[in-house]
């Protein structure tokens, strides 16, 4: 129970804090993580994957809605691989502003391919 508690804690506390945030009228910035996995689909992973997909999601529609209200919230999805992150000392590898941090760069690849399987309208190629 508590692992699904912790994957709708994304969904809270978008609901919770985005208004507190509009409603002050100053910059902010919201972070959501969730997972390079919310980009391919291994198999044996089902309900991770569709956790880390439905953050990502979440994550894309909520930076167009606030760019569609011209709000000064900006939106980044943090989706990590399996890396030695070094979070103690994170503000080192802290990006500007981007939307898609992928700390673990060989995993581009394996999205890439999700993509152009997207858009070749072609089944999911097995990855990893």
């Amino acid at each position: 129970m508590r692992q699904f508690k912790d994957r709708v804690a994304v969904i809270h506390g978008v609901r919770v804090f985005t208004p507190i945030t509009l409603r002050q009228g100053e910059e902010g910035h919201i972070v959501n993580t969730a997972s390079a996995a919310g980009f391919v689909s291994m198999a044996s992973t089902a309900p991770y994957a569709v956790s880390k997909h439905a953050v990502v999601t979440l994550s894309e529609v909520l930076y167009r809605d606030l760019q569609d209200e011209k709000a000064k919230i900006g939106v980044s999805v943090l989706c990590p691989a399996w890396v030695n992150t070094n979070i103690w000392n994170a503000q080192r590898n802290r990006p500007a502003g981007r939307f898609y941090i992928f700390p673990h760069p060989k995993i581009r690849k394996d999205i890439q391919t999700r993509m152009e399987d997207i858009l070749e309208l072609r089944n999911p190629t097995r990855t990893a």
